[in-house]
């Protein structure tokens, strides 16, 4: 890849290019005419690189958000890949449920190197509300599409498993009806971390590890705008009314549910060891989601 310069094709079809600064030779800050032109540039920007004004013109960063992000530790130039990830074959899909009326699910793979590769995730905006039946139902269908003839290990929010008050069932036993032609489960959650201190824990050190090979141990598809906003401050910590104090504690916004999602996810592969599924997942001919 060329320096300041990313390609690719969105879900869609159409062929993207994005162009930094840093292509331009006199501009690249890895050289002194560059670091010269920075200096100038940055003239005026209180803060300096670290301005929102900045970001926003000269980043190509449009997720700039108010607050105090949860992740601090993140960073787009190395935590998100260059080019869109390809899942490897023969390797698990992993699945991270988020329930509620606005469920989300995070998607990602564990690779031998290794390294978390997470791809683009399944959630439903606030505006819209669904039920975990049919949120389950679209999810299996863009996976049997997606991601054709894959294994499946799924980890989900502990509260999954609680009876609701007017139905006896939970929402893990919902999602253990969906059955493949031979009567095996095709979604088969396990409690993931409980604690908002645990989850909170293994997100930042799976964030801050480098493998051997000299690249961050989690490595974000670059189609995957929204969770990359969200952990660029969309997924904040939550305010006092009135005051600029903050809790340790994320506020509850339209990201909070995906990010949970991967929070469940990267936290039983931080703390347990994951399942893998003794069968694979039938093909079906199905229709694509997208939330």
């Amino acid at each position: 890849m060329t320096k300041g310069i990313q390609k690719w094709t969105t879900p869609s079809g159409i062929r993207t290019i994005r162009l930094h600064y840093s292509a331009f030779l006199k501009r690249d800050p890895d050289t002194e005419q560059g670091r010269a032109w920075m200096q100038k540039a940055l003239e005026g920007y209180v803060g300096g690189a670290e301005n929102p004004a900045w970001k926003m013109e000269q980043e190509i960063d449009f997720s700039i958000h108010s607050g105090v992000p949860i992740y601090k530790i993140f960073l787009e130039k190395h935590h998100v890949a260059a080019l869109p990830l390809k899942p490897l074959k023969n390797v698990p899909i992993i699945r991270g449920w988020d329930y509620g009326l606005t469920p989300a699910v995070a998607l990602a793979q564990l690779t031998p190197r290794p390294h978390l590769n997470i791809f683009p995730s399944i959630f439903t905006p606030q505006t819209n509300s669904v039920g975990i039946k049919r949120f389950t139902e679209r999810v299996i269908e863009y996976c049997n599409v997606t991601y054709p003839g894959f294994r499946f290990i799924d980890y989900g929010d502990p509260a999954g498993d609680q009876r609701a008050q007017t139905d006896e069932r939970t929402c893990f036993d919902i999602q253990r009806d969906f059955k493949d032609p031979q009567g095996y489960p095709l979604v088969q959650v396990e409690a993931g971390e409980i604690s908002w201190t645990g989850r909170h824990k293994a997100m930042e050190d799976a964030l801050r590890r480098i493998e051997d090979d000299g690249v961050p141990f989690v490595q974000i598809d670059p189609r995957e705008r929204f969770l990359i906003g969200a952990f660029k401050g969309g997924y904040r910590k939550k305010k006092i009314a009135n005051k600029e104090l903050y809790l340790d504690e994320p506020e509850k916004n339209e990201y909070s549910h995906l990010m949970n999602a991967l929070e469940y996810l990267v936290s039983r592969l931080q703390y347990g060891r994951p399942m893998v599924r003794k069968k694979p997942v039938e093909d079906s001919v199905a229709m694509t989601y997208s939330a």
